[in-house]
């Protein structure tokens, strides 16, 4: 075995791949499965697989044995291979997928029928596909959507392209930009109020930060922070997240918990590691009443600072379901009334400065 690990209860079961791929080549294929399955909780079991010559091998799994499955010789022939969208199927059909009827039979008592599946697969090079499954078996009462296939597309262009622009240009800005804006496009699936907040917040960081004279390293990096802040939201209860009305306070305790959630995803990828903490921080208050850490003062992360202040600039500007958006002066007025308390001094106080010279 190569690694063990638990994600909310369910054991993960890595496969020992060598020879037959590359570790690195593959980790990101593994790490991407690892996020699926800490963000998409709706299913019973789930698989992570290649293709191999007239074969599939099984990279991953979660309620499946990994090195068992790959003891059944699922025929490659068999499998939707190409970069189809994702597909939700019914009561998969297990005939012909073996290279023996008994493998079959071995197979269906070991695990039983699946009642639904939703699978995708990404082009790895010109002749390499690997897919990925996440399963529903006969018993559970619950069953997938087309929604929850839609989920998984924007997901789907973050692997494929991870493996279109990272084979010739590693950790190119390219690169970042189609990881992050995957990322990005699959909460606005998830969070029917996110729309453009992210791209809004992300250029208001850019515009404050060179109004405040950062260097070019650490605009770049708040702008990055703008796009993901609220990717942890894609960790959380959908009809929490869109509850028209006044959450509770059990429903604020699972809402406080976005910005670990995000951070946590973010930091899975060595290429957005830097951002991960400014995301975790980025609703801690000057005074030490915010979450998830408590900090206060100059222990929040001064990017950390900026991007609260300039979300919280965006959420004013917008209307959402419980006001009206507000006016400049109605911003101006919340920024002075929390300055010291919500936001760090300084910042409320160039905030407002900015706002008026720029007449936003």
């Amino acid at each position: 075995m190569l690694r063990l690990i638990t994600s909310g209860g369910s054991k993960v079961d890595f496969v020992d791949i060598d020879p037959f791929v590359s570790e690195s080549k593959y980790a990101f294929l593994r790490d991407m499965f690892e996020i699926a399955i800490k963000t998409y909780s709706k299913f019973d079991r789930a698989t992570c697989f290649v293709r191999d010559g007239n074969h599939v091998h099984f990279v991953a799994a979660v309620g499946y044995e990994a090195d068992e499955l790959n003891q059944f010789h699922f025929l490659a022939e068999c499998f939707e291979w190409g970069h189809q969208e994702p597909e939700l199927v019914e009561y998969t059909e297990y005939q012909d997928i073996f290279e023996s009827k008994k493998e079959e039979i071995s197979f269906l008592r070991k695990y039983g029928q699946l009642k639904q599946s939703i699978r995708f697969n990404v082009k790895i090079s010109d002749s390499e596909y690997a897919g990925m499954s996440f399963d529903l078996v006969e018993s559970n009462a619950n069953t997938f959507t087309y929604d929850d296939a839609k989920w998984f597309k924007p997901f789907q262009n973050m692997i494929a392209n991870y493996y279109e622009f990272n084979i010739l240009r590693r950790e190119t800005n390219h690169f970042r930009q189609e990881v992050v804006y995957s990322l990005v496009r699959t909460l606005e699936l998830y969070d029917t109020y996110t729309g453009s907040h992210s791209e809004n917040v992300a250029k208001l960081c850019v515009r404050f930060a060179r109004y405040l004279n950062l260097n070019e390293n650490q605009v770049e990096t708040l702008f990055w922070s703008g796009i993901v802040h609220d990717i942890g939201k894609i960790g959380l209860p959908k009809d929490v997240l869109n509850k028209p009305g006044k959450l509770t306070e059990e429903e604020m305790k699972l809402i406080r918990l976005h910005p670990t959630f995000g951070s946590d995803i973010l930091a899975q990828s060595h290429v957005l590691t830097e951002i991960a903490s400014i995301v975790r921080h980025h609703h801690e208050w000057w005074n030490g009443s915010g979450y998830p850490a408590g900090l206060k003062e100059e222990q929040i992360p001064y990017l950390s600072r900026i991007l609260h202040i300039c979300d919280a600039v965006d959420a004013m500007s917008n209307n959402r379901v419980y006001r009206s958006k507000m006016t400049l002066d109605e911003i101006i007025i919340q920024l002075k009334e929390k300055s010291g308390i919500q936001f760090d001094p300084t910042l409320s106080l160039k905030m407002i400065e900015y706002l008026i010279e720029h007449n936003l």
